[in-house]
């Protein structure tokens, strides 16, 4: 009798706890929403202020729009379903072009409706990355939303929402992947691993230098802890995933169609000037991002943290990087206007070391860092087989990857050190620099 008469107000606890849990996830499936709408405003206003996208966005290499992807979409419409991938005007991948050869089919060729599908893929990509850092990475809904509104801004993707370029295509696709790979190290699903597989299928048929998310998951698989049958199961779904890719090499006797290789590919076995670009963007970002990070280091700067500052040293003495006059983007930019120590820019012998001690920073800092360890690395690798070091083709991974490194951080201690001041006055700086960007580039023509 005793325990029926307190189990009584146990069940009513246990209601009430479960109002509560309900009320909450409620409260955040409203914000969680209201969240979405903010992501697509920014979109929203430039599709009016540029009349419904009849008018043109600047933006960089915005000339591409009208001398090679567009008309390379309306060349497949005229030839398909005979299609000629191998003599077309693009170093990329042709599945941007099918895509929008496909949409013009349904809906017409007129050139601001294939901007505004290529806007709809740009928010998409937005919305997805806000996914990734909620539901993979742990991230508070404010966190979340201030980095997917700063990538969404970044100026090398927002401009490229709203002309026709493969750019974003091919980062909704990689990160979609990368969605898809964190679940699948969760849960090691056959449906994550086949979705992981597709994504990155469709990111390598949109533009090749997304390689870097097949060798990252390669590199997982030689690493990660599985049972023999899965390993093999999982290999061989990513060779099925890249032999699209590499039947279209074949047909092109190289990385690239037969008109670009030239231009596109490097003879050198080894230029680190991509890999050292790269980090001098994690560098320039941390700076604003993770000004915790560098004032921690004040106060624990050890061994490890010495021996990254060394090898970012090493590399610039090594291989000295500045700017050339095929380098584009705004940090090159910039560091023409500034002299030069050695061969190496007086800008990059701040932000190379500053790149490595950073991320060495934000491996140690934290537990979980294995994957966007493999993603960074892969991409290096990748990307040193690149003769173009344009800003553009960096830019948005920069920030992917100190989003990734930042994760997982779901403890009080993060959430804390995430509210400094010093963290959200970075934040917004970076943001309203993002914005500013377009029109101060605009007027520098």
């Amino acid at each position: 009798m005793k325990l029926l008469k307190e189990g009584r107000p146990r069940h009513a606890l246990q209601r009430k706890l479960d109002t509560e849990f309900q009320g909450r996830e409620l409260m955040a499936g409203r914000q969680t929403a209201i969240c979405y709408i903010a992501l697509g405003v920014p979109f929203l206003i430039v599709i009016i202020a540029f009349a419904g996208l009849t008018k043109t966005f600047p933006t960089f290499h915005g000339s591409d729009e009208l001398v090679y992807h567009y008309p390379i979409i309306i060349k497949f419409a005229r030839e398909y379903p005979h299609i000629d991938f191998v003599n077309y005007r693009s170093a990329t991948s042709p599945l941007f072009h099918i895509a929008f050869m496909f949409a013009g089919k349904l809906m017409g060729f007129e050139l601001y409706k294939l901007r505004i599908l290529n806007v709809l893929i740009s928010y998409i990509a937005v919305a997805v990355l806000f996914r990734l850092l909620i539901f993979r990475l742990n991230m508070p809904v404010l966190r979340a939303l201030i980095f997917s509104l700063m990538f969404s801004l970044s100026p090398y993707f927002f401009g490229a929402s709203f002309i026709l370029l493969t750019s974003n295509l091919g980062i909704l696709f990689c990160l979609s992947a990368v969605n898809c790979f964190y679940r699948f190290r969760e849960d090691a699903s056959l449906k994550y691993l086949l979705l992981t597989c597709l994504f990155i299928a469709a990111a390598l048929l949109t533009r090749q230098t997304f390689a870097w998310l097949a060798l990252s998951f390669l590199i997982y698989l030689m690493i990660a802890q599985m049972t023999l049958a899965s390993r093999i199961a999982a290999l061989a779904a990513l060779v099925i995933a890249i032999m699209p890719l590499l039947t279209l090499v074949i047909l092109w006797h190289g990385l690239v169609p037969p008109g670009f290789q030239q231009k596109h590919t490097t003879n050198t076995l080894l230029n680190l000037k991509p890999a050292e670009f790269m980090i001098a963007l994690i560098g320039l970002y941390s700076l604003f991002l993770r000004m915790n990070s560098f004032i921690a280091l004040m106060h624990d700067f050890n061994r490890l943290h010495l021996a990254a500052l060394v090898i970012g040293i090493l590399l610039i003495l090594l291989y000295p990087i500045s700017w050339q006059p095929r380098d584009m983007g705004y940090l090159w930019r910039i560091s023409s206007y500034l002299p030069t120590l050695g061969s190496t820019g007086v800008l990059f012998w701040a932000l190379v070391p500053a790149g490595m001690v950073v991320i060495a920073h934000q491996v140690l800092s934290g537990s979980d860092k294995v994957l966007p360890v493999v993603f960074l690395v892969s991409f290096l690798i990748v990307m040193m087989s690149s003769e173009l070091v344009y800003q553009r083709y960096f830019d948005p991974f920069a920030l992917l990857f100190i989003f990734l490194l930042s994760g997982r951080q779901g403890s009080q201690i993060g959430q804390q050190a995430w509210q400094a001041p010093l963290e959200y006055a970075g934040s917004l700086a970076l943001i309203i620099g993002f914005m500013v960007y377009p029109f101060v580039s605009y007027m520098m023509r």
